[in-house]
């Protein structure tokens, strides 16, 4: 592939000047593809032409559509950085508080020998994500481990899809969060999935070919869904992208996420930490607010 040197290489006896072309076979720190991912541009965010893009439904306490709420998470890890059992049980816990049921699905931690262990962790979840969409009778709401319910996601399924994910709007990098993945019990929602783990598991053993998505899109489950959105014939498949400030609220809307009547909160780096009873620096008065909510919900739990 070509690739464009970002700083000065010496490679087989020859130098290469910063912003020069060559072929290389992979990508690295030190060049960047010559082709951009298609359908983006330096500024501006495009739709993505196979994804209907959903606003913001009207709120409504009583709305609540009978689905499951799943969580798969992994064995505690050996690095000490936070225990996802803990974090687990709070969700469980605040989803109880509201009336709702959360299914806490514990998964071995896969091999520690892979190149990146993230890639393989995330792979090994998606996989049980399909399983559980192919078997369910009834929508499932699937959902990263580290969470807060704050109030019933289900009324999305009053629109009409096979899958949703969450998008954040108007962001040109890591516009899908892969924490909160909605799949209604259609031929559909399992092709979906079965298209997805097949991307996931191509970029899992072709590293460069993960590296080129994953510019725009992150993680390996997002770049794979990602390429599938933009470039794959998803053959009627009904795929919906839904607001992250309300159904997963990621960084960048904490501070409004009580406000705006955020279904789910997910407490990703600083607001994990302070969920965690830590005292990072740069926390907002919004973010102790959902803290102080997350660590009381864990204190009533003694």
């Amino acid at each position: 592939m070509k690739v464009r040197a970002r700083t000065r290489l010496f490679i087989n006896g020859r130098i290469i000047e910063p912003g020069d072309v060559f072929e290389s076979a992979s990508l690295g720190a030190n060049v960047e593809p010559v082709d951009p991912v298609p359908c983006w541009s330096s500024g501006n965010y495009r739709r993505w032409p196979r994804v209907e893009d959903l606003g913001e439904p009207a709120f409504s306490r009583e709305c609540r559509v009978p689905h499951r709420l799943v969580t798969v998470y992994f064995e505690p890890g050996e690095d000490g950085r936070y225990d996802l059992m803990r974090l687990a049980r709070v969700y469980k816990a605040s989803a109880e508080s509201k009336g709702a049921e959360l299914e806490c699905v514990q998964i071995a931690t896969p091999g520690k020998h892979h190149r990146i262990r993230w890639v393989i962790e995330n792979t090994a979840k998606l996989e049980k994500w399909r399983e559980i969409v192919h078997e369910t009778k009834v929508p499932v709401i699937l959902t990263d481990a580290d969470m807060l319910y704050m109030h019933d996601p289900s009324d999305a399924f009053l629109h009409p899809f096979d899958v949703a994910f969450t998008r954040k709007r108007s962001v040109n990098h890591l516009p899908i969060n892969g924490g909160v993945f909605f799949a209604r019990p259609t031929d559909g929602a399992r092709r979906f999935m079965d298209m997805w783990c097949d991307e996931n598991r191509k970029m899992v053993e072709n590293p460069t070919h993960h590296h080129i998505w994953r510019s725009v899109y992150g993680g390996i489950n997002q770049s794979a869904m990602g390429r599938m959105i933009q470039e794959f014939d998803t053959q009627g498949i009904v795929i919906a992208s839904l607001p992250c400030e309300i159904y997963n609220a990621v960084e960048g809307f904490w501070d409004s996420a009580i406000n705006r009547k955020a279904r789910l909160i997910h407490a990703k780096g600083i607001l994990r930490e302070l969920c965690l009873g830590e005292s990072p620096s740069g926390a907002s008065h919004e973010m102790r607010k959902i803290a102080s909510h997350w660590l009381g919900i864990e204190r009533s739990m003694r």
